[in-house]
């Protein structure tokens, strides 16, 4: 009975077969699975698994959608005894259950029945499809339009698809029960008194791997609610409020059939304006050698690819002028220069002019000279300032042979071994740096002379001998003589300034050796100004015991510290 309904269902559709090109039969194996009654798990219970097949015919609407008719066939089983909970069950059920089922199926292929990674367009812009790039031939652009001068390599992806239907289940399910005069067991039960067929709305999803043309692998899985609590033929003593499922995973292959295509191009016959010819898809099948949308015979250049503007020939600068009568073929430019750029637009196209994408001379071959010094500005080193050639185009206002863009001083004629700054005195340090400028000294001391050893001795001579009443800030007569000393090294080193600095030793109260040691320095300092070295050379200020040379424990030491230092340092 099972197999003449098949034939006969498969016998009804085998003309629509025969003659859609987008028509595809198939076959199936299947592994099934129920959940109700006997099985008590949420999710197919594996080892109860069985196996059946079916049968389908498909035909594609175009490239997403789907209409599926299908017959499928196998058997269900369950016991008790296989689940825990169910083991103490009064009565301890197993069953059988033969079925098979029609259906009608719409699918969504989420991706398309065909695609490819790359959008790939042609010369004028037409995004190529499928079919069209299969073909080959023709001269590719990505999407912003820049030609692709590598080789596409099409490859048949996995599509994913969702689907869903309606149909009707043929069953007839064998049960077994123990103890078989069970009271539980009902008479509808017993009798199997309920319909054996029965409305289904199967729903799931699956991958198709497209193997090549014709041939397609599928996996699929589907949940199909039956409307029916006795697909296992137990109701009334279990759960009769929730109806049974069924559940399956299949494995598929289909061959798709198409019409009769004499040139192998892809497009029917009867779709085909040239039939005998292979052409593309975009040109109703008529052949387009050079791929540039433009047949053959309408085409002035039918082996190069070019623009139906030009006639079908290239032009590959895009300048409105065909390769064939452009002097420069491969760059763009108008009509008065025979199709070559001037980029810069001074009258020099760019293959003569020494700087095409700057607006140039005649006389300076096509380059700027934005300050007019004769030096090109690619070449000078100050191109809006005018300047000399031997300084790269750069001016020297000062004239010392330093460019004015390297003169640390340049408005002032200096050396070159001094970036450009003069030396008045000599001694190889700038003026500028020179704190002495008019007397030679070394770099060490910024310019100035240094203080000779005699001098240097005579200072710190001063420095042990300068004495003072106890506890009083009047020089002793000694001192005097060192003094002048001091007002002869002044007037001999005029760049120098001096400070002066008053010490005491420990003895006595903290606040009164800081007030002695500023009066001390302070005497000094009166003494020096009296005897003509300006005040505004020197300076004064005492510091108490706080700054010690030798140790305040001994006589020697406190002796010692009790000091006036001078100190000669440059302006």
């Amino acid at each position: 009975m099972l197999f003449r309904t098949l034939l006969i269902y498969f016998l009804l559709i085998a003309p629509i077969v025969l003659f859609a090109q987008s028509s595809e039969i198939g076959i199936s194996l299947q592994g099934w699975n129920y959940q109700g009654d006997i099985n008590p798990n949420t999710l197919p219970y594996v080892p109860e698994t069985d196996f059946g097949g079916s049968l389908f015919y498909r035909y594609n609407l175009n490239n997403n959608w789907s209409l599926r008719a299908q017959g499928m066939f196998g058997q269900v089983s369950g016991d008790d005894r296989n689940f825990d909970e169910r083991k103490t069950s009064n009565p301890l059920v197993d069953f059988k259950t033969i079925f098979f089922s029609l259906e009608g199926m719409v699918e969504l292929n989420l991706l398309g029945r065909e695609r490819r990674k790359l959008r790939l367009y042609d010369r004028v812009g037409k995004r190529l499809s499928f079919e069209e790039l299969k073909q080959g031939g023709q001269t590719l652009f990505d999407e912003e339009g820049n030609q692709l001068n590598y080789k596409i390599k099409l490859t048949r992806p996995v599509s994913p698809y969702l689907t869903v239907g309606a149909g009707a289940l043929f069953f007839d399910p064998t049960t077994h029960i123990e103890p078989e005069n069970s009271a539980n067991w009902s008479s509808k039960e017993r009798e199997q008194n309920f319909s054996k067929v029965n409305f289904i709305t199967p729903i799931g999803g699956g991958l198709k791997f497209y193997l090549n043309d014709r041939w397609t692998l599928g996996v699929e899985a589907l949940m199909i609610p039956a409307f029916s609590d006795y697909l296992d033929g137990a109701s009334d003593s279990r759960d009769p409020e929730n109806n049974d499922w069924l559940s399956t995973l299949s494995l598929g292959l289909s061959y798709r059939f198409s019409e009769k295509d004499s040139d192998g191009d892809g497009i029917v016959d009867r779709e085909d304006a040239c039939p005998e010819i292979a052409g593309s898809i975009a040109l109703m099948g008529c052949p387009d050698t050079d791929g540039d949308g433009i047949a053959d015979r309408e085409d002035e250049c039918p082996l190069v690819a070019g623009l139906a503007t030009l006639g079908g020939c290239p032009d590959k600068d895009g300048d409105g002028i065909t390769d064939a009568k452009d002097s420069c073929p491969n760059e763009a430019g108008p009509a008065k220069f025979n199709g070559c750029p001037d980029s810069d637009g001074d009258g020099i196209i760019d293959s003569k002019d020494g700087c095409p994408s700057e607006k140039g001379t005649l006389a300076m071959n096509g380059c700027p000279d934005t300050d007019g010094d004769g030096i090109t500005d690619g070449e000078d080193e100050c191109p809006t300032e005018a300047g000399i050639a031997s300084l790269g185009g750069c001016p020297d206002k000062d004239g010392d042979g330093v460019a004015d863009k390297d003169d640390t001083c340049p408005n002032e004629k200096g050396l070159v071994a001094l970036g450009g700054c003069p030396d008045g005195d000599g001694d190889g340090v700038a003026d500028r740096l020179d704190k002495c400028p008019k007397v030679k000294g070394p770099a060490s001391n910024q310019g100035c002379p240094e203080i000779e050893k005699a001098d240097l001795a005579k200072i710190a001579f001063a420095i042990k001998n300068v004495q003072f009443r106890t506890n009083q800030t009047r020089l002793r007569s000694s001192s005097i003589p060192v003094l002048n000393e001091i007002v002869t090294l002044m007037d001999k080193y005029p760049d120098y300034n001096l400070k002066i600095e008053g010490h005491t030793d420990s003895d006595g109260k903290e606040d009164a050796n800081l007030k002695l040691s500023e009066g001390r320095a302070k005497a000094c300092y009166d003494y020096l100004a009296s005897h003509g070295v300006l005040s505004l050379r020197m300076t004064h200020a005492g510091f108490g015991e706080t700054q010690p040379i030798a140790d305040n424990k001994t006589a020697e030491g406190k002796a010692t510290n009790r000091r006036v230092d001078f100190k000669m340092i440059l302006r």
